[in-house]
């Protein structure tokens, strides 16, 4: 098996600094650290961006010094998220699709339901839709269903959302570091 070389960031917000820490991907399921920075921050209150700029330099400080330390670029990045506007959520809907051919494929486990997105409230965004576990014909718990034949196949999510003002601010600080955005992740 071949090691992929390829680079991986994730950037720490917190309320008093700003983490980041560079690794190398080695195969599937192995990370090697390259290295990390840690820089103070007074940009947040509570896991909130309360001053843009501040958080913005602090970012951009960060990823200076782990650029500096491991030789490596940070263009974009995973971007940890937290603070007191999260709210968590179970949802379980219907996968419309699922099934129709005859046998669960991983393909029908891919579909969003419709109603998942319908469910997040007016000024929140969607973080995590965590797939928990499916229910086929009315039987519940089935963690993996695939391969599995099911005329009704119904998911059960751990849905995580956040204020979308408060998400925007840090978007917005992490984008004028001139970092992309990979993902955001609740710590």
């Amino acid at each position: 098996m071949m090691t992929e070389n390829v680079t991986i960031a994730a950037i720490d917000i917190g309320t008093t600094k700003i983490c980041t820490v560079v690794g190398r991907k080695l195969g599937p399921r192995g990370l090697e650290i390259l290295g990390h920075s840690t820089v103070p921050c007074t940009g947040l209150q509570k896991g909130t961006v309360s001053s843009v700029a501040i958080t913005e330099a602090a970012v951009r400080e960060s990823v200076r010094k782990v650029e500096s330390s491991t030789g490596h670029s940070v263009d974009s990045a995973y971007i940890g998220v937290t603070g007191s506007d999260l709210t968590f959520e179970n949802s379980q809907d219907r996968l419309p699709t699922a099934g129709k051919l005859g046998v669960i494929t991983t393909d029908d486990l891919l579909e969003v339901p419709s109603s998942l997105n319908h469910q997040v409230e007016p000024g929140r965004k969607m973080i995590h839709a965590i797939r928990m576990s499916y229910s086929l014909d009315g039987k519940a718990g089935i963690r993996n269903p695939i391969g599995m034949h099911s005329r009704e196949v119904d998911v059960d999510t751990h849905v995580v959302t956040g204020k979308t003002s408060v998400i925007n601010k840090l978007v917005t600080a992490v984008g004028n570091a001139d970092v992309e955005i990979d993902e955001l992740v609740l710590e």
